[in-house]
C-alpha cells in the first residue's frame, strides 16, 4: 500500500556521519546529513557493525561545520542524550527535517530544545522515543506552527493530551503516525485541520470517538487502522463512512469488523482507490455484495485470508469494481480453483497477486511462520507438496521444536496429529517420522554406523523398496553429520550419488519426496536455489514458492542461496528477480537479498 509521506533520508544530496573523520570536506553549505548509524539505510553489511556511538561532542562539531542544514537524520543514535542537542539553539534555526528515530535517551527537555532551536521544523520523527511524553509534544506544538508531518508511532508516554495540542495548535499538519500508542483512543483528533490528510494508526486501541475525531477535519485521503484492538461496545470504524475524500483505507487484521461498517463505508466512501481487507474474518456476503456495487473507483483490493470470503462473494467482487487493476488474494479457504478461474476469465485485466504474503511471512517469527507454513501444507496437502520435508529437514532441532510449539498455539493441535490426517500410505509412513524427529544436533559422527547403514540404503534401493523401515528410519533419525557421512560412504563404495539412484523413476512423485529430502537435509542451499530456478524459470513466476524461500532463508543462508543460484545459472539472483517481478513485490525481495538500491 502507498505509505506515508514521513522524514525521507534518502535524499541524494545528504552526507553520511563518516564526514566526523574526514576533516577535508570542504561542502560547509551542505543541506542533509544522515548518520551512518541509521537503521533507514539498507545496507544489510553496515547492519553487522556497531554503529557509530553518537555523543554530544560529536553532533556538536557536525553542526558547528554544517550551519545551513535543512535536514538531519539521527536515527539509531540510541546514545545521544538530551545535551547532545543543545547546538541546535544555535545552528538549527534552518532545519526543516529531523529523525530522532531509537534516539532512547532523549527526554521532554531535549525535545523543548529541538523545539526553541528549529522554528522551521515541518517533519519529525520520534519513532521509539519513549521518554517523550505529552509534555514534550505540547512544548513542540507551540514552537514549531509549521510542522505537516509527525512520526509518533511506539512513544508510549503520549495520550490524546499531547495529540490534542499538537492538533490545535499546528493547523498545517498533513501527516501523523501514532502507530503502537497504547494510550491513545483518537480523540485528541477531534477539531482538527482539513490539512491532515494522512493517518497511520496500526495496533491501536481507538474508539469510535477517536474515530470520529479523525476525520473530523475533513480533509483525510489516507487511513490505515490495521491490527485495530477490539472494542466492546460498538463497531469502532461505523464512523469512516463520513469520509467522502478517502482513498486509501487499510483494515487488515481488524478481525472484528462487520458487514454493517463495510456496507455504509462502501456507500460512503465512493472514491477509495484501495482498500486493505486481508484477515477481516467477518466480512461476510453483505459486505463483498456492497464493495462490488458501491467502489466504483476501487484500483486494489486485498483479500488475503478472509475466512468468509467465498465463491458468492468472490462473484460480487468480479461482477463490480469496475476500476479494480489489482486483487491481492491467497489463502481464503472457501474460494474454488474454479470460482478463481471465471474471475480471471471475465476480469482478464484484474492482475491477481500474491505479494501481501512476503509482508505477512516476514512479519512473522520464524516459529509462527514454519507453523503456519506448515498447517497451510497439510491443509492443502499433495504429493508434490514439499513444505513439510524443508520444515523438518533444514531446520534445527531446537528450531522445530519451536515451530511445533507454536503449532499447538496457533492450532490447539500437533502438527503430528494433521500429517497423519492429511497424508496417506508412503508419504504418512515418511512425513510424519520427519516432523516428529528431535536429531542429535552435534558434529560426532560413528564410520562403522555410516559404513553399516550406507550398505542398508544401497540394498533397500537396488530393491526398489523406497518405502522400507530402514531407510525412513535412517533419514528420519539421524543426525544431520551422520547422515552426511552415510551418504559420503554410499557415493565412495557404490560409485554414484543416493539421489541419482533414486531418480530411476523421475515422474514417481515418493522418489522425488525422498530425493528433497535427502538434499535438505545435506545441501539446503542447492535445494532451495532449485526451487527458486523453477519457480523463476515458470510460464509467470511462482510467486509463492520464490516468496516462501525468500522469507523463511532470509535471516539464514539466503545469501548463499544466491550465489549457488548465480553459480547453477549464471545469472545473479537480483536481476533474475527484476526480470520477472514489478513494483512493491519486487522492492520487498531485494530488500530481503540484501540489494542496496531496494
Amino acid at each position: 500500500m502507498v505509505k506515508l509521506p514521513f522524514f525521507d533520508s534518502t535524499q541524494s544530496s545528504s552526507s553520511s556521519a563518516r564526514s566526523l573523520y574526514h576533516p577535508n570536506i570542504k561542502n560547509f553549505n551542505r543541506r542533509s546529513l544522515q548518520f551512518e548509524c541509521s537503521f533507514s539505510i539498507l545496507n544489510p553489511s553496515s547492519l553487522s557493525r556497531k554503529g557509530l556511538d553518537v555523543h554530544t561532542v560529536h553532533l556538536h562539531r557536525l553542526l558547528m561545520r554544517f550551519q545551513h542544514l535543512e535536514s538531519l537524520s539521527l536515527c539509531g543514535c540510541t546514545e545521544l542524550n538530551d545535551s547532545g542537542l543543545t547546538r541546535l539553539l544555535s545552528y538549527g534555526s534552518n532545519l526543516q527535517k529531523l529523525n530522532l528515530d531509537c534516539c532512547l535517551k532523549v527526554t521532554d527537555y531535549g525535545l523543548s530544545l529541538v523545539a526553541s532551536g528549529c522554528p522551521s521544523l515541518t517533519s519529525i520523527s520520534l519513532y521509539r522515543c519513549i521518554n517523550i511524553s505529552d509534555d514534550g509534544l505540547e512544548t513542540l506544538a507551540t514552537a514549531c506552527l509549521s510542522l505537516k508531518c509527525i512520526n509518533l508511532s511506539y512513544c508510549s508516554q503520549i495520550s490524546d493530551k499531547g495529540l490534542k495540542a499538537l492538533t490545535q495548535r499546528c493547523r498545517q499538519l498533513q501527516a501523523v503516525n501514532i502507530s503502537h500508542c497504547e494510550s491513545i483512543r483518537g480523540v485528541g483528533f477531534k477539531g482538527c485541520s482539513k490539512s491532515l490528510t494522512h493517518v497511520e494508526a496500526w495496533s491501536c486501541k481507538l474508539n469510535p470517538e477517536g474515530v470520529t475525531g479523525i476525520i473530523s477535519g475533513g480533509g483525510i485521503e489516507y487511513l490505515d487502522v490495521s491490527c485495530l484492538s477490539w472494542y466492546p461496545l460498538g463497531d469502532t470504524l461505523l464512523g469512516i463512512r463520513l469520509s467522502s475524500n478517502l482513498k486509501v483505507l487499510n483494515f487488515r487484521m481488524c478481525r472484528s469488523v462487520s458487514d454493517t461498517s463495510i456496507v455504509a463505508i462502501a456507500m460512503g466512501c465512493t472514491l477509495l482507490e484501495e482498500w486493505n481487507l486481508a484477515l477481516c474474518h467477518e466480512v461476510r456476503i453483505s459486505g463483498w455484495q456492497a464493495v462490488g456495487l458501491y467502489c466504483q473507483n476501487l484500483k486494489r483490493l486485498h483479500v488475503n485470508r478472509c475466512r468468509n470470503l467465498n465463491d458468492n462473494g468472490l462473484q460480487a467482487l468480479r461482477d463490480g469494481c469496475r476500476s479494480l487493476s489489482v486483487l491481492y488474494l491467497n489463502g481464503c479457504v472457501h474460494v474454488t480453483p474454479f470460482a478463481l478461474e471465471l474471475f480471471k476469465s471475465h476480469r482478464a485485466n484484474v492482475c491477481i497477486k500474491d505479494e501481501e504474503r512476503l509482508v505477512h511471512l516476514w512479519a512473522l517469527e520464524s516459529a509462527e511462520r514454519d507453523a503456519f507454513l506448515a498447517n497451510e501444507a497439510t491443509k492443502k496437502w499433495t504429493s508434490s507438496n514439499q513444505v513439510l520435508v524443508e520444515i523438518a529437514c533444514t531446520r534445527s532441532s531446537d528450531q522445530l521444536f519451536s515451530a511445533k510449539k507454536a503449532y499447538h498455539v496457533l492450532y490447539k493441535k500437533s502438527i503430528e496429529e494433521d500429517v497423519a490426517h492429511h497424508t496417506t500410505g508412503d508419504y504418512r509412513k515418511l512425513l510424519l517420522p520427519l516432523v516428529s524427529s528431535h536429531r542429535y544436533e552435534g558434529d560426532e559422527v560413528n564410520l562403522t554406523i555410516a559404513k553399516a547403514e550406507a550398505k542398508i540404503l544401497h540394498e533397500k534401493i537396488s530393491k526398489k523398496a523406497y518405502n522400507d523401515d530402514d531407510l525412513i528410519r535412517i533419514l528420519a533419525t539421524r543426525s544431520k553429520a551422520q547422515v552426511n557421512a552415510t551418504l559420503n560412504h554410499y557415493k565412495d563404495a557404490f560409485g554414484k550419488d543416493i539421489n541419482k539412484d533414486l531418480k530411476e523413476d523421475p515422474k514417481d512423485e515418493f522418489l522425488s519426496l525422498l530425493r528433497s529430502t535427502v538434499k535438505c537435509l545435506t545441501r539446503p542451499e542447492k535445494y532451495f536455489a532449485k526451487i527458486v530456478r523453477l519457480s523463476i524459470n515458470k510460464h509467470g513466476t511462482d510467486e509463492g514458492a520464490l516468496t516462501r524461500v525468500v522469507a523463511t532463508r532470509a535471516e539464514i543462508d539466503l545469501k548463499i542461496v544466491a550465489d549457488e543460484y548465480q553459480r547453477r545459472d549464471s545469472v545473479p539472483l537480483d536481476r533474475a528477480i527484476v526480470k520477472d517481478t514489478t513494483g512493491d513485490y519486487e522492492k520487498m525481495l531485494l530488500a530481503l537479498l540484501g540489494h542496496n538500491d531496494a
